[in-house]
């Protein structure tokens, strides 16, 4: 009772200073019943809790076991750290003693592994020559044969070439286009010219029928090769043709005037022919 109390006397004597009502205190409701932090501290926790006694003999050997365990620690750092500085020196004196031994061997074993190399290199550099020298042998070698192989043609074609101007030697070729031009020109062409089964013409019948005789004298050569006189009949010598009337009569007829008659007969006939298609 005394405790609320004192509580609503201090809840009173804030609101006095908030400067509210004192009936305004009975309608508060704080939250979860929690104080005000300006509410000041109860009574019966204003008394000083007293902690447990305390034995000196105990905390002066506690005491004194901490400061011999910082000494102790303390010691043995600085000797742990002494002998790691020594063990790094000596570490490092025998480190630089180790690379100067190191690299002497090291310059040692590169020489020697350098003239390996050189004499490695010289070998292949041999080998190397030897093998470009034979295959250029086989290029020059491959180059030789293609080019005797190319002559050979070459003549061939040559040859080829000659042999079909000479079969041809009336073929017009650069060299000889004005001479052939001249001999076209001064030719004398002769389209009624008939020729035998063999390609060669048939000068004497010419002369019988047409009257034209070439200048040159090659109808007297295939007549000679002909070994024929073509001026006489042929059946003249036929013993069958000689034995029978009808070659009498036919020496005996003047041929020429049956040429002649014939000749007529033809004009006659194509004169009544053009006045039938006249009449027509």
């Amino acid at each position: 009772m005394t405790s609320s109390l004192r509580c609503l006397c201090s809840k009173k004597h804030i609101f006095d200073t908030l400067r509210t009502p004192y009936h305004a205190a009975v309608s508060l409701q704080f939250v979860r019943w929690r104080m005000h932090r300006g509410v000041p501290r109860p009574l019966h926790k204003l008394e000083k809790k007293i902690g447990p006694k305390i034995n000196v003999e105990d905390e002066y050997e506690k005491t004194w076991k901490r400061e011999m365990h910082k000494k102790y620690r303390s010691q043995m750092n600085a000797l742990r750290s002494e002998i790691v500085r020594d063990t790094l020196h000596w570490l490092g004196m025998n480190k630089v003693e180790h690379l100067m031994a190191s690299q002497k061997t090291q310059m040692a074993e590169w020489e020697e592994s350098h003239k390996l190399n050189d004499l490695w290199n010289a070998e292949i550099a041999k080998q190397r020559e030897e093998r470009m020298m034979k295959e250029r042998r086989k290029v020059e070698a491959a180059n030789y044969q293609k080019m005797v192989v190319g002559l050979r043609k070459r003549e061939i074609r040559r040859e080829m070439a000659e042999s079909f101007l000479g079969e041809y030697s009336s073929m017009i070729t650069p060299d000889n286009l004005d001479e052939k031009i001249r001999e076209a020109l001064d030719a004398q062409v002769q389209h009624s010219r008939p020729l035998d089964n063999e390609g060669k013409p048939e000068p004497i019948m010419m002369d019988m029928l047409y009257n034209q005789v070439p200048e040159d004298e090659t109808w007297k050569a295939d007549s000679e090769e002909r070994e024929k006189d073509l001026s006489e009949d042929p059946d003249d010598n036929d013993a069958s043709y000689l034995d029978s009337d009808l070659g009498e009569e036919m020496e005996g007829m003047d041929v020429d005037a049956i040429e002649a008659e014939d000749f007529n007969h033809g004009d006659e006939a194509e004169e009544t022919n053009d006045g039938q298609d006249k009449k027509s």
